[in-house]
């Protein structure tokens, strides 16, 4: 696996709650499935989703070192 060199554009809906992963092991990323649970468990780390609820419908840019292709 390589990491994702480039950010990935996404389409908020004002109102909508979103969960970003942190982690990498997301099998929906951007958005957290979940897994972060087990990794946390496995590696003893702290990771949670970035959670986002826009105030108005938003374009945004993200990236993260840990998710790969």
């Amino acid at each position: 696996m390589k990491n994702i060199q480039k950010p990935i554009v996404l389409k908020l809906k004002k109102g909508n709650r979103y969960s970003i992963c942190s982690c990498g092991v997301s099998k929906r990323l951007p958005f957290c499935d979940g897994k972060h649970k087990d990794l946390n468990q496995q590696k003893n780390s702290t990771y949670k989703s970035i959670k986002i609820t826009p105030s108005a419908d938003v374009e945004i840019s993200l990236n993260c070192a840990n998710w790969n292709e």
